[in-house]
């Protein structure tokens, strides 16, 4: 895996976005990214929350990634994890797996 693409799990899967620029702005954002973005932002918004998620830039780089061959399968797990959580400790704990 080179590094930027490490780099791009570890913003996604661990939390903490960072800026990438434009990446991916113009193209079509996944449907399934926006919904967990939208659900990490929301969960991180809360006092107990370690990590805030900026909901657009997850989106971006949501998207980036499911759109890479070697990374869907991670973005795959992460989703099927947040999609499954009942609430957002579940939700936060699904960053560290």
């Amino acid at each position: 895996m080179t590094p930027m693409r490490f780099a791009l799990v570890g913003v996604l899967l661990f939390g903490g976005m960072l800026g990438f620029g434009t990446a991916g702005c113009s193209a079509p954002k996944s449907a399934r990214c926006k919904r967990v973005c939208k659900r990490e932002s929301k969960c991180s918004e809360s006092a107990s929350a370690k990590v805030k998620i900026d909901e657009s830039e997850c989106i971006v780089t949501c998207t980036a990634l499911d759109r890479d061959d070697e990374l869907r399968e991670k973005v795959s797990r992460h989703i099927a994890c947040v999609d499954k959580a009942d609430n957002c400790e579940q939700v936060a704990s699904c960053r560290t797996k």
